[in-house]
């Protein structure tokens, strides 16, 4: 199994699944991931991996799903990020609500990875960030183009 799958209840009890591993030959989301219920949160953080089986695997499963369920996506890391920048309806119907962002901080001279919510995008540039170690304003460290996904999905309308 390449996916690992953990639960957790919001107060509300909105389901949110983190999914963590890899997506490759190996994963089976429908036999790994028990189905989510209408209005889940899927967390994508923990997926370290993809590769061209993979996104197979991924585009069945995700456009099955929310062909038929309202889900939501949050904490979209930077190879998922790669993939639906190239491949329209990566994610199917589902809302996506966050993306993990690399950031660089001059001072301290560390990358770091920020969780950054569709509504803190600007039309043309990432949001400021401040390093955590030293306040410090970091720098974007990717392409401008790294929000076209969110772009193309009206997500910033």
């Amino acid at each position: 199994m390449a996916i690992e799958v953990t639960v957790e209840r919001s107060s509300e009890g909105t389901p949110t699944l983190t999914l963590a591993g890899s997506l490759d030959e190996h994963c089976n989301l429908g036999a790994d991931v028990a189905e989510p219920p209408a209005g889940a949160v899927l967390n994508l953080a923990g997926i370290r991996r993809i590769n061209s089986v993979g996104v197979l695997h991924w585009l069945k499963w995700i456009k099955a799903l929310t062909e038929v369920k309202e889900i939501w996506v949050d904490a979209v890391p930077y190879n998922l990020v790669v993939q639906a920048n190239h491949l329209v309806d990566f994610f199917g119907k589902a809302k996506v609500r966050s993306c993990l962002v690399p950031y660089y901080c001059p001072r301290c001279k560390t990358n770091v990875e920020r969780e950054v919510k569709v509504e803190e995008v600007g039309p043309s540039q990432a949001p400021v960030k401040r390093c955590e170690k030293c306040n410090t304003e970091m720098d974007f460290d990717e392409v401008d183009e790294y929000f076209a996904f969110l772009r193309r999905d009206d997500a910033l309308k």
